[in-house]
């Protein structure tokens, strides 16, 4: 059997032969292997195209909880949007979004010292689920005093 070469586009071929050059470093043979296997014809890919580095991965920065709940406060009162629009807008659940309108309902102070802390952190400094513990604190501690 000759060589059959099939141009498929710009700087890839598609080459069927009876043999594998022995140059070849893209060459694949996918039905079961036996004795007869260096009869059957061999389809080769060869492409042109230099294959591009891959990027050094970047760092991942960590988002302030507190501003980053103020955005989507901000986007919701802006955009005239219900919870859950706000969720699908931003593909997340509509419990998630109320988890991160719900660390706004801190006392003012804390979130004044937390948006202190600025945003795009290197490493988190605070976590958003510390945040809501610190809230059940304040809720239970209003609670409890809270004449009867």
């Amino acid at each position: 059997m000759d060589q059959r070469i099939h141009r498929c586009r710009e700087g890839l071929e598609l080459i069927i032969t009876d043999h594998i050059p022995s140059d070849s470093t893209s060459a694949w043979y996918t039905d079961p292997m036996t004795i007869r296997t260096r009869f059957a014809p061999v389809i080769l890919l060869k492409s042109s195209f230099i294959c591009a580095k891959r990027k050094k991965p970047t760092r991942k920065t960590y988002r302030n909880p507190v501003i980053y709940a103020q955005e989507l406060h901000d986007e919701m009162i802006r955009d005239n949007l219900t919870r859950k629009q706000l969720a699908k807008r931003h593909t997340v659940s509509s419990d998630r979004i109320t988890q991160w309108l719900c660390l706004l309902k801190l006392p003012e102070e804390k979130l004044k010292e937390i948006e202190a802390l600025g945003d795009h952190w290197n490493r988190q400094v605070i976590s958003e689920r510390e945040l809501r513990a610190i809230r059940r604190c304040f809720v239970e501690a209003n609670v409890r005093n809270r004449p009867q």
